[in-house]
């Protein structure tokens, strides 16, 4: 079985109900054991993949995490068990300190675990083990695991398998069969990722929402309910995606003042402690992050410029709104910075 390809199996195998696993590993003679999430392992080709040293111990606890082509290999001797959840797992490895089957008195010589029963050279210069104690503090009796120092290039591929050959994805019931190719994999991964970033942006929004419904709600409040309320409703649709509806926002403002008007009491219930955490707050609100990556000052190197626009006066007579003694130049400084510092 293709070796990517048995991680992915690996990936729909655990959400039935097993997550983890007990290796047992062969280090230059030295028998070790350790938790390992099943998503991790190819069964078929025994070899498990370990991450960077500074997420093992992370990654591992979490159970569901997918291997990288960057991962190192390394090869195990046998799985002794298979457990639904880190706590159980820990609790079989105490057992399989003593004996190489868990579920069973088997008189086989135990694996080593203590780290005095490693021998140095094995330890030096390794990553950090992963202990079973849940505290994530280690003690004397932590596990022992020293993954080969191996380094894979980011474009590699698993060793006998070429980059394009077809793979296949069968059930432990010998049902259907998947065919599928590398780059479709790819795909696959590149279709999950744009999905979960639109899932984030559409929960961004209405969390924006909730924030708005709520000081509505404080303003009715705190008058009683008296005199008139605005018409949020009108507002054109925000946060903005593109320049065609920032294009909209703009025509919009510049059609009537009641409609500024309504837009500034709209952004004035946006709270800030200070002028600069309130002019974050505002443009974080009104631009998605990857259409505010297209926006400047001046509109240099072919990017929107925000100086001349009419939302950059309605965002400085908001903000004054709550800090009467902002400036234009205290404003614009912020406005400035917050668009030429925005990272991925």
């Amino acid at each position: 079985m293709h070796f990517l390809t048995s991680f992915l199996f690996n990936v729909f195998k655990m959400s039935d109900s097993l997550k983890f696993s007990i290796l047992q590993i062969d280090v230059k003679g030295t028998k070790l054991v350790e938790i390992v999430p099943l998503s991790w392992i190819d069964e078929t080709e025994k070899v498990v993949c370990w991450p960077p040293p500074a997420k093992l111990k992370s990654l591992s606890k979490k159970g569901s995490s997918l291997p990288l082509p960057s991962w190192r290999q390394q090869n195990f001797e046998k799985i002794l068990g298979k457990y639904a959840s880190w706590e159980i797992a820990c609790e079989k490895l105490k057992v399989a300190e003593e004996t190489s089957n868990i579920e069973s008195d088997s008189e086989e010589e135990p694996p080593h675990r203590r780290r005095n029963n490693v021998p140095q050279a094995l330890i030096e210069g390794n990553p950090p083990q992963i202990s079973s104690d849940s505290s994530g503090e280690e003690e004397e009796g932590d596990i022992a695991v020293v993954p080969p120092s191996v380094t894979l290039d980011s474009e590699a591929t698993p060793p006998n398998h070429p980059p394009d050959s077809e793979v296949q994805l069968v059930n432990e019931e010998g049902g259907a069969i998947l065919l599928t190719s590398s780059q479709e994999i790819q795909d696959l991964k590149k279709l999950i990722l744009g999905f979960q970033k639109q899932c984030f942006e559409i929960l961004e929004r209405q969390n924006i929402d909730i924030k708005d419904i709520k000081s509505v709600l404080h303003n009715l409040k705190a008058t009683n309910g008296d005199g008139p309320t605005a018409d949020f409703s009108v507002i054109p649709t925000h946060p903005l995606n593109n320049k065609e509806e920032l294009d909209i926002l703009e025509n919009w403002i510049r059609d009537a003042k009641a409609n500024r008007d309504t837009l500034i009491d709209y952004l004035a219930l946006t709270g800030g402690k200070t002028p600069q955490k309130n002019v974050r707050k505002l443009y974080k609100k009104f631009f998605v992050f990857s259409f505010a990556r297209q926006i400047n000052w001046t509109g240099k190197g072919g990017k929107i410029s925000l100086k001349p626009l009419e939302f950059l006066g309605v965002v400085k007579e908001a903000v004054r709104r709550k800090h009467n003694t902002a400036t234009d130049d205290d404003i614009e400084s912020v406005s400035k910075d917050y668009f030429r510092f925005l990272k991925e």
